[in-house]
């Protein structure tokens, strides 16, 4: 994926590509787009949330068959469901530990920064999991 991002970034530029370079150029373009346009950024970021919340892009990317054979996950099979349907369940487990939000912070933490840098930088959701 680097490689393709380095070849766009250097295209574009006419510089050659370094990770902290095409990291920053991409990161830019992102910032410089919700500046531009926020309600169109907050409306698909919205649909991103939707997006990671039930799973819809993380069906497309990973197959627990796959991962099943190639030894990555040889425990998936005893999943009983799918990793999104869960993801949406304990969205709602988080909300009850609003009752105490300090003592229950580092809960909030493991969903929230995958969470919004997925949705903010529009990745894939399997970078989210």
């Amino acid at each position: 994926m680097f490689a393709d991002a380095a070849k766009q970034y250097t295209l574009a530029t006419g510089r050659a590509a370094t990770w902290p370079a095409v990291d920053r150029y991409y990161r830019d373009q992102v910032v410089a787009f919700w500046r531009a346009e926020p309600w169109r950024a907050l409306k698909l970021a919205a649909r991103k949330t939707v997006h990671v919340l039930h799973g819809s892009e993380l069906r497309r990317h990973i197959s627990a068959a796959v991962e099943i054979q190639s030894g990555f996950n040889p425990w998936l099979r005893l999943a009983p469901l799918p990793v999104p349907w869960v993801l949406s369940v304990a969205c709602v487990g988080l909300v009850m530990f609003l009752r105490r939000p300090i003592y229950h912070a580092p809960e909030w933490l493991l969903l929230a920064v995958p969470l919004v840098v997925t949705v903010i930088f529009w990745y894939t959701a399997r970078y989210a999991f």
